[in-house]
């Protein structure tokens, strides 16, 4: 069997000095540094893939009757275990919270599609048996599903215009307009779990 490291103050520490941990930050923050045209490929490449997937309906003028939700942009850099190097990644999902007026999800944007007990259960299981253990991020699973019952609509904020404008070569619409959701974005309550 494998002898892993002891996780302890110490060593998470270390993580931590060594970049190894991965941090949380803003698309503002990312604007100043050198590496902010990665970031927004990265969106695009999550806005193509939900495109591809037919998850957007043909931008539309917002009326009162609409339920309407923002965007939540995650940035952070995914360490390549083998390599260990950083590598930008983007997630656009949608804010299902109370903030919005609407019910709160029960996960966290990164979290897996396995209840948080049942997947803290499988890597408990995992580290107790000394198995080696592979964790996957199938990036298209919410919008494989199908739409809430209720349709809602997306504000459009600055990711998704500059995505229409300098990816798809289309013309700016509106910025009070919102987006058809035609399938379903991590994050909102109906989500596939």
């Amino acid at each position: 069997p494998i002898e892993w490291p002891i996780i302890d103050d110490k060593t998470i520490q270390f993580a931590v000095r060594k970049g190894l941990a991965i941090p949380k930050l803003t698309r503002r923050k990312l604007k100043t540094q050198s590496d902010f045209p990665q970031f927004v490929k990265s969106e695009y490449k999550q806005l193509n893939n939900y495109h591809q997937q037919g998850m957007f309906g043909n931008p539309i003028p917002e009326e009162d009757t609409m339920t309407v939700l923002r965007w939540v942009w995650t940035y952070l850099y995914k360490i390549d275990p083998v390599t260990i190097q950083k590598d930008p990644k983007s997630r656009g999902t949608c804010d299902g919270s109370s903030r919005t007026g609407h019910p709160v999800t029960l996960e966290e944007t990164y979290a897996s599609c396995l209840e948080h007990t049942a997947h803290r259960l499988i890597w408990a299981l995992t580290a107790a048996l000394n198995y080696i253990a592979t964790g996957c991020d199938v990036s298209n699973a919410f919008a494989e599903a199908n739409g809430p019952k209720q349709r809602y609509y997306m504000q459009v904020d600055e990711q998704f215009m500059d995505w229409w404008i300098n990816e798809l070569k289309r013309e700016p619409f509106p910025k009070e307009w919102v987006i058809p959701i035609l399938k379903n974005l991590q994050g909102h309550p109906e989500a596939p779990r």
